[in-house]
């Protein structure tokens, strides 16, 4: 077994991984490096800030290897008890102290250092912690290298949250909270593909008929909790594969992977349904109409914004001949 690393040569490799911070193994290669450095076998950084009674690894190392992300309760656990800004040690004996806990007493566990994640704000929002088989060898490094780790975790977690609610305000509809139309043409881009090709794909676009109207009648503020009633409808009762966004100011856009003209007909028989009882808003009833056009995958050369186009076209058809629902048929764009 080699010796241990100097205290020198360890805070050393430690600020040589910290350096990774913002790569997307960051993490993973995080817990691996101090699980090298301080001789343990297993070392976690876990989210506690999903669900108050579990912790989330979202990086997981034992006994050599990367593991499978876990959820585990948090009640009569160590973790339990790591508090809002200090570290939690049991040198040894932490099996004896949490019977409980199956999971430490599976892997055998006899030492646990735990350090709690703080954002800038000192709010907690995960847990930094290594296990060992025997009695931790060097607690007052081991605590030091997590209580230094722990605040550059500390930094990434909430970077990243910051990143994800700059996504979710880029790619989100304030007003029915569905996917925008910048999210849409991305998820149309990258729909999946099966052998190469693009999979079943079918499109169509949902226009809430003479809107403008009701926006003018009774205000925006009216208007928008019309449309927010709108999406929910659709959101809760289509099938779980559509995928469902605002598309304009009085239109939405329904992606479903379909594979013949009368699987998205049906879809879209569904979707005229669901208007065929009204929406109570701001104390009263409004019966709405849609029209609907839409447009199926004929050639995997089609990109977003054709198929877009080309529901669109079927659209205007709708509208021009009295309502209703079309499907876009190549004459229609020579028209």
């Amino acid at each position: 077994m080699p010796p241990p690393l100097s205290t020198e040569e360890t805070f050393r490799q430690l600020a040589d991984v910290l350096t990774q911070s913002g790569y997307p193994d960051f993490l993973p290669t995080l817990v691996q490096r101090i699980a090298h450095l301080l001789d343990v076998e297993f070392c976690l950084i876990a989210d506690t800030t999903l669900n108050a009674a579990e912790a989330t690894t979202i990086a997981l190392w034992g006994n050599g290897q990367l593991l499978d992300n876990i959820s585990y309760p948090l009640k009569g656990t160590p973790c339990e008890t790591v508090p809002e800004r200090e570290p939690c040690l049991y040198q040894q004996g932490v099996c004896q102290a949490f019977p409980d806990d199956r999971l430490l007493v599976d892997l055998g566990v006899e030492s646990y250092l735990g350090m709690p994640i703080l954002n800038t704000s000192g709010q907690k929002l995960g847990i930094l912690s290594i296990m060992a088989a025997k009695a931790l060898p060097r607690p007052d490094i081991s605590r030091e290298v997590l209580r230094i780790a722990a605040a550059q975790v500390g930094a990434e977690l909430e970077r990243s949250q910051s990143e994800r609610f700059i996504r979710k305000l880029t790619y989100r509809d304030a007003v029915t909270q569905l996917p925008n139309r910048a999210h849409l043409l991305e998820k149309l881009q990258n729909w999946p593909r099966v052998d190469g090709n693009r999979a079943g794909l079918g499109v169509a676009l949902i226009d809430i008929s003479r809107f403008k109207e009701l926006n003018d009648l009774f205000s925006f503020k009216v208007g928008d909790e019309i449309l927010a009633a709108a999406a929910k409808r659709m959101r809760d009762d289509l099938p779980e594969s559509c995928y469902l966004a605002r598309y304009s100011a009085d239109q939405f856009a329904l992606l479903s992977p379909v594979y013949s003209v009368r699987e998205l007909e049906q879809l879209c028989r569904q979707v005229q349904k669901l208007f065929m009882w009204p929406f109570h808003c701001a104390g009263k009833d409004f019966a709405l109409h849609v029209n609907l056009g839409c447009a199926l995958v004929a050639s995997d050369e089609l990109n977003g914004p054709e198929l877009l186009r080309f529901a669109s076209i079927a659209l205007a058809e709708a509208k021009s001949s009295g309502g209703g629902l079309k499907v876009f048929e190549p004459s229609m764009s020579q028209a």
